[in-house]
């Protein structure tokens, strides 16, 4: 019922597809480094970087980006 009014608003994501940060986070994963290794060494949450990845997929030119 709000959202059909226009009174919800969504949550802004935490990164922008152009964020240093998570540009840096598909270097690594484009090095072969598995999701855990990369979470782990950049503090990132896994779960958020896999649902980052997906949601990118399609603005990121990442041939590697399907292997998992």
């Amino acid at each position: 019922m709000a959202k059909a009014e226009g009174r919800y608003h969504e949550r802004k994501p935490k990164y922008s597809k152009d964020s240093p940060q998570l540009q840096h986070v598909f270097r690594l994963y484009k090095s072969d480094m598995t999701d855990t290794r990369v979470a782990k060494l950049t503090g990132i949450n896994r779960a958020t970087f896999i649902r980052y990845r997906k949601k990118l997929k399609s603005f990121i030119n990442l041939s590697i980006i399907t292997r998992r």
